[in-house]
């Protein structure tokens, strides 16, 4: 329950920065006010069930795997928080506010990567069979070149930090981090195909109690996917609408997943979700 406590004590420096507020509006500020209470949510949820799942389950990687996506979506939430509000609110910077700038930006990309193996593992914290070490291999290569272009990359931060230049940025290797970072994303969005892939692929041959894991699992995924993909689209036909709105509900959307999962691993009524499933539909 380590890492639950440590998010829980993030959450409340978080949340000052977030009704303190930068004092007035700067450029795509997504997570702010609502975007930012979202992802805290978001940070919690993986925490909690992260910490549950690894105290009652020990064996199962995906507990742990949640307690770091959970560690690290707050202590970057609390970094950009502070930085937002040390870099803009304030008439010179505060300590550590261009340091916390980096951190948001950087460490957290690699949220998606951990994701998608938590995706391969489930729901016993192991590779469906030896054949699928590659897509593991990827993966972790994907979210090494994910966090070496983003950490490295020379030249300003991205909004809403664009005046603080990247101290770790290696003013020759603009074309290598980049790359890096598109590579990545490549094999990070491919990883996330062949988790899913996976899920299916346990799917068909499953029987009994992990056939319902798989399904609530798969259920919620395909929930968490359509709701995310129905927002980003928004971005292409109102590009200039509430920004801290969308970012809220892919937030909240994706704190369902953890709590799914959690359910799923530790068997508890999965066999009610035949008739929550039917009743939906109904």
């Amino acid at each position: 329950m380590l890492v639950w406590a440590i998010c829980a004590v993030m959450a409340v420096p978080s949340t000052v920065f977030l009704v303190l507020g930068p004092g007035r509006p700067v450029p795509d500020d997504l997570f702010g006010g609502v975007g930012g209470a979202a992802f805290l949510v978001m940070s919690l949820a993986f925490a909690t069930t992260g910490a549950i799942v690894a105290s009652r389950a020990p064996g199962n990687r995906i507990g742990w795997l949640f307690c770091l996506i959970g560690l690290l979506t707050g202590a970057t939430i609390l970094a950009y928080e502070y930085a937002n509000y040390g870099l803009h609110a304030t008439s010179e910077p505060l300590a550590g506010a261009r340091a916390a700038a980096w951190f948001s930006i950087g460490p957290s990309e690699a949220v998606a990567g951990l994701l998608a193996l938590a995706l391969l593992l489930f729901p016993d914290g192991r590779l469906p069979s030896r054949r699928w070490w590659p897509a593991a291999a990827m993966l972790l290569l994907g979210i090494a070149l994910v966090l070496v272009g983003a950490s490295l990359r020379p030249g300003s931060l991205d909004d809403p930090f664009a005046t603080v230049a990247n101290p770790l940025g290696l003013p020759w290797a603009r074309g290598l981090t980049d790359a890096a970072n598109i590579a990545g994303w490549v094999l990070v969005v491919a990883g996330i195909a062949l988790g899913a892939a996976s899920l299916l692929a346990r799917l068909r041959r499953a029987r009994g109690v992990e056939r319902q894991q798989l399904k609530l699992v798969l259920a919620v995924g395909a929930l968490v996917a359509a709701v995310t993909t129905l927002v980003m689209t928004t971005w292409f036909v109102w590009p200039e609408g509430d920004r801290q709105l969308r970012i809220g509900a892919i937030g909240l959307t994706f704190a369902a997943f953890p709590a799914a999962a959690g359910v799923a691993i530790l068997r508890y009524r999965l066999y009610d979700l035949d008739v929550a499933i039917n009743r939906a539909l109904v």
